[in-house]
């Protein structure tokens, strides 16, 4: 369906983390396949027992491998799932609630990275980290990527791995492990992100001009850390509570 291309372009695995939001679910399928013009692609659908008239819309939904579980066993289970199924050289790890608005050749650019820099395993496609240290790196085509350093990011209070969309190699959970199943979502990713930060050698990065993806999301995750966020921004937003949050704020010592 498809995996187009020719043999000497690698395969990229698509793998949509989904549960529940079919409506989003399809903007995010739909904008990444608008957007990107690499043609060597399969997608995945990894869904982690949502409710069956929901998993048949997804159904109805264009994908290479449907992965529907029949009952809800937590995000890293779903997460292994789908990951582990993936034939691609390279997966490209994607929640259900992420619009794509990058430049057509984001695909392109990370293969282009990954083929200069052995040491990167994982580019990210989000903001860019703004305390961690990196290195610049320049590409042949005349990008410049930013090459994060490990190993402060618990001190700095940010981290290199990110559930946000990023293209990792297959790699990857072979030399730093699998997400913890059976755990809270908080615990698990916090988990996987002192794993990532607590060794050298594997490096993350991010290609300047490409962190262009907008999170639609937000109002209805399932993430703890997400629900606050949308909790504060919709205080702020209103004029009634604006003022006195931001008093709250203020007398607590927290920024704005």
């Amino acid at each position: 369906m498809s995996a187009g291309g020719t043999p000497e372009q690698p395969l990229i695995s698509v793998v949509l983390i989904a549960y529940k939001r079919v409506d989003r679910l399809r903007q995010t399928v739909e904008s990444f396949r608008r957007v990107t013009r690499y043609p060597r692609l399969e997608y995945i659908l990894s869904d982690d027992g949502s409710p069956a008239q929901v998993q048949a819309q997804m159904r109805e939904i264009p994908f290479d491998q449907y992965l529907m579980s029949p009952r809800n066993r937590g995000l890293g289970h779903n997460q292994n799932k789908g990951v582990r199924a993936a034939r691609g050289e390279f997966i490209f790890h994607l929640q259900d609630d992420w619009v794509c608005k990058s430049p057509p050749d984001f695909l392109e650019a990370a293969l282009e990275l990954f083929d200069e820099r052995p040491d990167v395993v994982m580019i990210r496609f989000d903001e860019e980290p703004r305390r961690l240290p990196y290195e610049t790196h320049a590409m042949r085509s005349g990008r410049t990527a930013r090459i994060y350093v490990n190993g402060r990011c618990t001190e700095l209070g940010e981290y290199g791995y990110t559930d946000r969309p990023h293209i990792k190699r297959r790699s990857f959970h072979e030399q730093i492990g699998w997400y913890r199943e059976g755990v809270p979502m908080t615990r698990m990713e916090a988990e996987i992100m002192e794993r990532f930060d607590g060794q050298q050698a594997l490096r993350f990065a991010i290609i300047e001009g490409y962190a262009g993806w907008d999170h639609i999301g937000t109002d209805a995750s399932f993430n703890p850390t997400y629900k606050l966020a949308a909790w504060r921004q919709r205080l702020l937003s209103n004029p009634i509570t604006r003022y006195p949050f931001m008093l709250f704020l203020r007398l607590r010592g927290r920024k704005i």
